[in-house]
């Protein structure tokens, strides 16, 4: 990825309904793992326009709260 991939990750988790962003691995090529509450098309859109030609994936994974 061109741009610095911490600076992605900080961008995409203020946007809305986004709980985790993370790389993985895809047929030998890194790509954008995006976590969301709920699946939201318009921060589905603004993730595709910040990531470009990037590829990613959405999984829904609901509400994600840290255990005490």
């Amino acid at each position: 990825m061109e741009t610095d991939i911490e600076e992605i990750k900080r961008i995409i988790m203020r946007l809305r309904d986004v709980t985790g962003v993370g790389i993985t691995k895809r047929n030998d090529k890194e790509i954008v793992l995006i976590f969301m509450r709920k699946n939201n098309p318009k921060t589905v859109n603004k993730i595709k326009k910040i990531l470009k030609n990037e590829d990613f994936e959405i999984r829904v994974s609901g509400e994600i709260r840290a255990l005490n």
